[in-house]
């Protein structure tokens, strides 16, 4: 199955979606409840209303998740991260996706995600820029959007910061533009949601109930763990295979795979004073983690142990989905 996601063609693109529909069949078989959160505030009265529901609900979170794997897949061939242009970042994704139903489920996460894949596209163009104010600003623009409908993408603010280090040399002037593309988002929404009388509501819903004051606020139970523990997994697989994305790459490429590794750092703050009450925030380190882990199948020169770990990876996708753990 690998053969046919090992180039990056508009046909192999096509049958992403299938992959997706097909990987995410757990739902229409096993209809589990889908756990909303009250903090979501922004996306529960604006966007959820407007959805589809029972199975077609499910067929689009499905058809969303692939578009947001095509996002990953441009984004990898426009800057060249994998010159072979196989397509294992966007199916990890996927695969990594349907490991709970939560992460699975379309919602304010997915949502704000979407907007989180385009902002990397305007921080990897700062790379030998003269003048990157465009492409900064527009960053900052795109993780406010994202942290409108869920605040703990603002953590990503972050990751803004290291690319001015790692891309860039630091210049204070350009951390405050990409500061003020964040916080344009918020003055044009508190002033819509002032005009419609809503601000309080949706400061009191949206921004203070998602805060904590304790450091570690995740209220998930059993729920999510198993999933949790293979994201995990992953990420040490990342961290300790990290000189296979310095070893023999321009430097371009390794100061954009240094990026990814921000993101699974910035993962990580986005869990610290924050509520977390679903397991659908494990989409916040699938991302990165994705394209990490897509790049490292392509480190295994044996067709049959690269089928060998993708079936197996299906397997565990598949059988997750039918249940509540």
């Amino acid at each position: 199955m690998l053969e046919l996601y090992k180039r990056n063609t508009f046909f192999s693109l096509l049958l992403l979606l299938p992959y997706a529909l097909g990987l995410h069949l757990g739902p229409g078989f096993v209809v589990l409840p889908i756990e909303t959160s009250d903090h979501n505030w922004m996306y529960n009265s604006m966007i959820q209303p407007w959805l589809p529901s029972g199975l077609y609900e499910w067929a689009f979170a499905s058809g969303f998740i692939f578009v947001q794997a095509v996002a990953i897949a441009k984004l990898i061939s426009d800057f060249r991260l994998n010159p072979a242009g196989e397509l294992f970042p966007s199916l990890f994704f996927m695969l990594f996706c349907g490991t709970h139903q939560q992460t699975l489920a379309f919602g304010a996460i997915h949502l704000a995600n979407f907007f989180f894949v385009l902002s990397l596209f305007q921080l990897f163009r700062c790379y030998q820029k003269k003048r990157a104010v465009q492409q900064l600003f527009n960053f900052g623009f795109l993780i406010g959007v994202a942290s409108l409908f869920y605040p703990p993408y603002c953590a990503f603010l972050f990751l803004g910061l290291a690319g001015l280090f790692v891309l860039r040399a630091y210049k204070t002037r350009e951390w405050l533009q990409m500061l003020g593309g964040f916080c344009s988002v918020y003055l044009l929404a508190f002033a819509a949601l002032y005009v419609a009388n809503l601000h309080v509501e949706f400061f009191n819903k949206q921004i203070a109930a998602h805060f904590s004051p304790y450091i570690f606020s995740m209220e998930i139970s059993s729920k999510g763990w198993i999933a949790f523990g293979i994201i995990v997994f992953a990420v040490l697989v990342s961290l300790l295979h990290y000189g296979f994305f310095q070893v023999k790459r321009n430097i371009a490429q390794q100061k954009y795979y240094d990026l990814f590794f921000w993101c699974l750092l910035a993962a990580f703050l986005s869990i610290l004073f924050q509520r977390i009450d679903n397991p659908g925030h494990l989409v916040l380190i699938i991302t990165p983690l994705s394209v990490l882990c897509g790049l490292l199948l392509t480190r295994v020169k044996n067709p049959l142990v690269a089928e060998t770990t993708h079936l197996f990876l299906v397997a565990i996708s598949l059988f997750l989905q039918f249940q509540n753990w």
